[in-house]
């Protein structure tokens, strides 16, 4: 090799040495950067539930989800967006089953108007303990047990022909008797209330015709006065 060119090959390996001894810009710094531009546009286009995958590689690849759909989402070096593919539905956590709310406690007073309701009568509860309640009454000529569950909902069951219940439907016919007597007393006073007050406003308007019929003859009585 000529003496000439030594220096000049000297030189340049020296160059290049520095050049390598040079600090490089710190990678995770410029990551960060990019990152926050892809979480921006995730943002944006509201997507959800970011992961990023294949670290390995330069370009950024992000699984996320949107709309209950899960894509892979891919940014190039610099963080800009440039393609997507899908993945399929988004895996969701099994919600838990609502827990039902305990049942409000039925009173036995409630649980009477009940059967009240239903035209029961004689009724009389021999079990008040909660959940179940349990009541013996008559319906018409019948004898009925009625269970209770804890929503006050009642079942009738174990009926039979009981004299219990038929004097009871007895003292029923009776009651409903007494009851059409009373209604029809009421409907004969109503009747009689609107006859009268019919009569009266028939008299009230005979009247006041009389009265015009009276002012009419005197005032003609006073016109022909007046032109004799």
């Amino acid at each position: 090799m000529p003496r000439q060119r030594l220096p000049l090959l000297l030189g340049a390996v020296l160059g290049a040495a520095a050049v390598a001894a040079l600090p490089a810009a710190p990678a995770d710094a410029q990551s960060r950067s990019e990152r926050g531009k892809i979480n921006d546009f995730l943002d944006e286009y509201r997507f959800s539930g970011p992961r990023y995958v294949r670290p390995d590689t330069p370009r950024f690849f992000v699984e996320a989800c949107r709309q209950d759909k899960k894509y892979l989402l891919m940014f190039a070096d610099d963080g800009s967006y440039f393609g997507r593919r899908s993945m399929g539905a988004c895996e969701t956590r099994a919600r838990e089953p609502e827990r039902e709310p305990e049942p409000r406690a039925v009173s036995i007073r409630e649980l009477r108007f009940w059967l009240e309701d239903r035209n029961y009568s004689r009724i009389e509860f021999t079990d008040e303990t909660p959940p179940e309640r349990v009541a013996e009454a008559c319906l018409n000529d019948t004898h009925y047990t009625v269970r209770f569950d804890a929503r006050g909902n009642g079942t009738p069951s174990r009926k039979w022909f009981s004299n219990r219940c038929s004097e009871t439907r007895g003292r029923d016919d009776d009651r409903d008797r007494n009851r059409d007597r009373v209604d029809n007393r009421d409907r004969i006073d109503d009747r009689d209330r609107h006859r009268d007050r019919d009569r009266a406003d028939d008299r009230d308007r005979d009247r006041d015709r009389d009265r015009a019929n009276d002012r009419d003859r005197i005032d003609d009585r006073d016109r022909d006065v007046a032109g004799a």
